[in-house]
């Protein structure tokens, strides 16, 4: 039987029928949906686990921690025959998804991405790790304000895009702040075809964030669009992979202190054509293998995929832990090339604030 553990309050909740889990890198957050179904063996509603909303928990797969956080929803359907229990855990990083900053006067002046993004995560609980340190990432902000009503998640968002950091929450509730270069690597390779661990494939392409050129073109604050001067400043790239005419305009902000345009047209291009091919293997069981550790997000993996015709390293951007009564624990794997999420550093408005 599979291992899952749901930590509350000093007591272990163990024996769910059904577990769905997911860590992203696109998210701030883990989350996971586990459910119990149970007839009532004795006293009506004596056997319904006391685990309330909002309480701490942690959750692990395995015997390792996936989620630390709190119970975001409590959902509880009973009848005559028994009951069915939903308990949904999220990690304490959720909480910056859905709350503003508020902070008098919501400004700092010369201090790091790390150390600001660590003041807005302090009252929530949330520790900040900089796992990249670099002279890049770690330049100071002249000045940042925050604004009324902005939620922290959005405002860490900012400051990491100028400063081409990444940002998702590991599995002990903390957020980290990283560059693809940090990204790990599985002690397992992904083999589909004869003999492969992997159980099926799923090959997805989209064209919704591609587009056939890109211009990049500079404006300074309170320069006058019509103005002939600033045209003169541009970058291009082509997607040689999308056939159908679709430019695209990117107008940044005094990108010369920071950036080329020729640079960030080349990236934009190369980023968004990384991230249109997601590639989903699913394997069995939740561990990479035998006395291995947990498939996990930003770890680089080896695909060999006989009928994909692959053969090289992709980046493990999502994983998906399941398992259910009538199915065994299983992975579903999101792979991405490398590439995408290979960021440069945007150019920071010279104002006030944002």
């Amino acid at each position: 039987m599979a291992d899952i553990t749901l930590h509350v309050n000093g007591l272990k909740w163990e024996g769910w029928q059904k577990a769905e889990v997911t860590r992203s890198m696109d998210a701030v957050f883990a989350e996971a949906t586990l459910t119990l179904t149970k007839g009532w063996p004795g006293k009506y509603g004596s056997d319904i686990p006391p685990i309330k909303r909002g309480q701490l928990c942690s959750l692990s797969l395995e015997g390792e921690t996936v989620i630390t956080g709190y119970v975001n929803e409590h959902d509880l359907v009973t009848d005559k025959d028994g009951f069915e229990l939903k308990i949904s855990p999220r990690d304490k990083t959720a909480l910056l998804f859905k709350s503003s900053v508020v902070r008098n006067p919501a400004t700092w002046t010369n201090q790091t991405a790390f150390q600001i993004i660590s003041d807005i995560c302090k009252p929530f609980g949330i520790k900040v790790i900089e796992q990249a340190k670099s002279t890049e990432t770690q330049k100071p902000f002249k000045n940042v304000k925050v604004n009324s009503g902005e939620t922290a998640r959005r405002a860490i968002e900012r400051m990491c895009r100028n400063r081409a950091l990444l940002f998702f929450a590991d599995r002990f509730g903390n957020l980290v702040l990283t560059t693809s270069e940090y990204a790990g690597k599985a002690q397992a390779e992904l083999k589909h075809g004869a003999d492969g661990n992997v159980l099926s494939c799923r090959n997805k392409a989209s064209l919704n964030d591609r587009n056939s050129q890109y211009i990049v073109r500079s404006q300074s604050p309170g320069e006058d669009w019509g103005n002939a001067d600033h045209t003169k400043k541009t970058g291009q790239a082509t997607d040689h992979g999308v056939s159908l005419y679709c430019p695209k305009i990117i107008i940044a902000e005094e990108p010369e202190a920071t950036i080329s345009l020729q640079e960030l047209a080349v990236t934009t291009a190369s980023v968004n054509a990384a991230r249109s091919i997601d590639l989903e293997y699913t394997v069995a069981g939740w561990t990479q293998g035998k006395d291995l550790p947990l498939w996990d997000i930003n770890t680089l993996v080896h695909v060999r995929d006989i009928l994909g015709d692959i053969d090289e390293t992709k980046l493990i951007k999502r994983c998906f832990y399941s398992v259910s009564e009538k199915s065994a624990p299983e992975t579903t794997l999101t792979l991405v090339n490398p590439k995408a999420y290979t960021l440069l550093a945007e150019p920071e408005k010279d104002e006030g604030g944002w």
